[in-house]
């Protein structure tokens, strides 16, 4: 990431609203929402694109979706479709969503754009699947805690975001003999030494066990395997734990059928409140769109259930706009400036994709007078 906005201006990380947060939680007084969270992929040009889904469309939700909630029914997303006159069998100039099916085979899906109701074959807009003419294909779900392949025919690289819930939850799947597509379970980056697949049930280890492949960043397959650390295949010198696994990766299971873990980013769990003398705790919505200038963001909002409450926008991760020695911890929280609303006043806080790449968000609220003791304990 690089930089938090919030209504259009860029925040400053103060010390003594961390010395107040934590203060906050030593007196236990907040209630939290749910976690809310984003991931944008960069989808490079005339190529394939591995792509996981790590966000849900409901609190603590299965990371599925249909092609409609995932690109939107109208192509929000905005890939490429084919020109007129093309052959709905083979749409050589669309970009094409790749689905591996149970059977092995690969389901292609893109999105018409044009209205062929008085062609031959007759063609209504939407998502369409290759070999199936024009059946609806917007209902169909990617695989679940897996990924798909977008063929890109772009000439540009260009970014596909993702928003919604985030499940903080471990995430346990089943991989069966040969390669298995997962996605990584969070739009927070893991890095190999902190998803603990390698003390999976399952996972073998060792250069003759289990391996996990993807592309980096330059389009190279590179594969990985556990041995004491993380090694590469065909340069097992050196612990490449810090590596970051893709939003969708492969792994490659030598025995029978079995199970791996994800684990969740430290510091990230899922929300309890149970305490009876909190506020009621936030009622969040999310959403992607544009801001008043016209650039993209993801927004979150939500409704003040009293002007005696105080909100507070709390984000995971160090601090992107601070150099590495200031910016604090990668599994901490810092926090946006307190706000108030009158009851049923829209409240909202959002970030700009111009600018960063992932983040996870919840809201905390607590009584005034219990932010005003925060206050005057920091003076203190």
């Amino acid at each position: 990431m690089s930089v938090i906005y919030c209504m259009g201006k860029k925040f400053v990380c103060v010390y003594g609203v961390l010395l107040a947060t934590f203060l906050g939680n030593l007196f236990g007084n907040e209630s939290k929402s749910n976690l809310f969270g984003f991931h944008s992929e960069i989808v490079r040009a005339n190529t394939y694109n591995l792509i996981g889904i790590n966000v849900a469309t409901q609190p603590h939700g299965r990371l599925v979706r249909t092609i409609g909630q995932a690109f939107g029914l109208e192509n929000a997303a905005g890939l490429k479709s084919p020109t007129f006159g093309f052959d709905s069998n083979n749409p050589t100039e669309a970009d094409i969503i790749w689905i591996w099916r149970d059977d092995g085979s690969w389901l292609g899906i893109y999105y018409n754009d044009q209205d062929l109701t008085t062609e031959i074959p007759p063609m209504t807009r939407g998502w369409k699947a290759i070999g199936f003419g024009d059946t609806d294909a917007s209902r169909v779900a990617i695989p679940e805690n897996g990924g798909f392949f977008l063929q890109s025919r772009q000439e540009r690289d260009w970014l596909l975001v993702f928003g919604g819930n985030v499940n903080a939850s471990p995430k346990f799947l089943n991989i069966k003999n040969g390669y298995n597509i997962v996605n990584r379970g969070t739009p927070w980056p893991l890095r190999l030494d902190e998803c603990d697949i390698e003390n999976s049930h399952s996972f073998r280890k060792g250069v003759n066990g289990d391996s996990i492949g993807f592309d980096n960043s330059d389009g190279k397959w590179e594969q990985y395997y556990f041995d004491g650390e993380w090694k590469k295949t065909n340069s097992p010198d050196g612990d490449y734990g810090h590596v970051e696994l893709p939003s969708a990766f492969f792994v490659y299971r030598r025995g029978k059928q079995g199970y791996i873990w994800i684990q969740p980013p430290v510091g990230v769990s899922p929300t309890k409140n149970k305490l009876s003398n909190t506020p009621p705790a936030p009622d969040v919505s999310a959403r992607l769109g544009l801001n008043e200038w016209g650039n993209p963001i993801f927004e979150i909002s939500w409704p003040s259930n009293s002007p005696k409450i105080v909100y507070r926008s709390e984000v995971f991760g160090s601090r992107p706009d601070l150099p590495p020695e200031e910016a604090g911890d990668r599994s901490g929280w810092f926090y946006l400036p307190p706000r108030r609303g009158t009851f049923g006043e829209t409240l909202s806080d959002h970030a700009l994709l111009r600018w960063l790449r992932y983040g996870i968000v919840r809201v905390s609220a607590e009584w005034e007078y219990d932010h005003l003791a925060q206050e005057k304990a920091q003076i203190e």
